[in-house]
Formats: C-alpha cells, structure tokens, sequence
C-alpha cells in the first residue's frame, strides 16, 4: 500500500476507534467497569510518547521554528478548552448544574469535531513526512479515539441526551478524522 492508502486506511480505523469508544458508555458493558480505565492510561501515555519522542524532535529537524509553533498549538487548545467552552470537571468540584445543560454537549461536541479533523490531518501528515512517522502518529491516535468516544458519549448522556445521540456524535466525530485524512492528502497531494 502507498502511503496515502496507509493513512486514509489507518483515519478509517481511528474513526472506528470513536465509534468503539461511544459504544462503551452508551450501550450495556462491562469494559467501561472493569478495563476501560487501563485503555485510557495507556493511550494517554502512548499519546505523550508519540508527542515528544516522534513528533516534536521530526518538527524541530524540518523547520527551526518548530517549538514557536509547538507553544502556538498548546496554546490555542488551551484557548479552546478554556475561553470557548463551558469549564466542567468531576470530583469534589462538580458543577451538576453545568453538566445537565444541552449546551454543554453543543460546546464538547463542536470542539472535538474540530479536534477530530486535526487527527485525521496528523496522520496523514505522518505518512506525507514517511511511514515510520505516519504509523507512530496513526497508532496513538487510535489508542487516543477510544477516551475521545467514551468522554463524547458521556457528555451527550450527561447532558440528558439519548444513548442514540451519544452514539451518533461519536460518528460523527469518525467523519470528521476521515474528513482530515482527506484534506491533507488533497492538499499534500
């Protein structure tokens, strides 16, 4: 397979990855319970790994601006998670009132939408810089997929959404990482 085919097949997987993720919470199983905690952890580490081993060090070979632009990303998901959308947490400082409000599932929604397409966009970024790249970036992005259903689906159920919609905004989610894989590809292309 070419590298295009490899990253479009592999935003396919994550974007099922969504789908897998949201089916968790939103439909009865015993994962969510007993190993779905385990998944998280490990995407997250998996995550960190692929963000400061792989990406940042090929980012700082390519361009000498890289860590500008590294602080420019941080930054703007920073902006995002806590300017734009309503700030809500769990634990001893839960906002119930918060979390029951349709809006709150509007607003998580948009900005994994957004997020999602950066997905797709970073795996086909990968593969367009080479395949070793490519294939480190798409296996933490699926590995990440998983906790990006799971936290869709549960803001949406949350919110006093049905375990339909919950579902639904994970595909739509999928679509949109495929959406990404596709621009860049066209634009790289």
């Amino acid at each position: 397979m070419s590298a295009p085919q490899w990253s479009l097949a592999l935003a396919v997987v994550a974007a099922l990855a969504t789908v897998a993720g949201g089916a968790v919470v939103a439909l009865p199983s015993r994962l969510k319970d007993k190993h779905l905690p385990h998944i998280i952890a490990f995407g997250a580490g998996f995550m960190l790994a692929a963000a400061f081993l792989k990406m940042m060090p090929t980012s700082m070979d390519l361009i000498a601006r890289a860590p500008l632009w590294i602080l420019g990303g941080y930054m703007l998901a920073h902006l995002f998670e806590h300017t734009f959308t309503p700030h809500f947490h769990f634990g001893e400082e839960t906002h119930t009132e918060h979390l029951l409000h349709p809006g709150v599932s509007l607003s998580a929604f948009v900005g994994l939408l957004l997020h999602a397409v950066f997905d797709g966009i970073s795996i086909s970024s990968g593969f367009m810089i080479n395949t070793s790249l490519g294939l480190f970036i798409a296996l933490a992005v699926i590995l990440h997929k998983i906790p990006e259903g799971v936290t869709m689906a549960s803001v949406m159920l949350a919110s006093g959404r049905s375990p339909r919609s919950a579902l639904n905004s994970t595909v739509a989610l999928a679509g949109a990482t495929v959406l990404g894989s596709l621009v860049m590809l066209a634009l790289g292309g």
